[in-house]
């Protein structure tokens, strides 16, 4: 804490710090209009095809504000470009009553993002996202451990 802040001030630096950490991994990912290359769609909206898959639970979609668009973390898919197969399931573990309780609105995708990027005991170390590309089942065995599991046995 920098001495003479207050609460404020520092709350206001630790969003700026975040909102700008978003940018910058918002505007390396993938826009709906790729991900759609990626997996073959000929559908007549650009972005048609990434959009239901997100609403669907199937991909991960972050909002990012300053192009007004969601964009897709690259690690999600597999080296032919389809969605890694547990890309469905973690997130409806991450959404669900155990997980983070989005499964009934809307969401931005920054919660779920959050728990992918950060790194994660059970992975010594490595966050979902770094295991994801090599090891999809590992993050889903994960996700399972710490949102069933765990909830079985009285949480954390």
């Amino acid at each position: 804490m920098m001495k003479g802040s207050t609460d404020a001030e520092i709350i206001e630096g630790l969003e700026k710090r975040a909102s700008a950490r978003r940018d910058e991994l918002a505007r390396s990912w993938l826009k709906a209009d790729e991900v759609n290359i990626m997996l073959g769609s000929a559908a007549g909206c650009s972005d048609q095809l990434a959009t239901l898959l997100r609403r669907k639970g199937q991909l991960l979609g972050a909002w990012w504000s300053t192009d007004r668009t969601y964009r897709y973390p690259p690690w999600q898919f597999r080296p032919d470009g389809q969605p890694a197969e547990q890309v469905a399931e973690i997130l409806r573990l991450l959404r669900e009553e155990r997980g983070m309780k989005s499964a009934d609105r809307p969401t931005s995708g920054w919660n779920e993002m959050e728990w992918f990027l950060c790194p994660h005991v059970l992975l010594d170390g490595s966050s979902p996202s770094e295991v994801m590309a090599a090891n999809p089942e590992r993050v889903l065995e994960i996700a399972i451990a710490q949102f069933v599991e765990d909830s079985d046995a009285g949480g954390f």
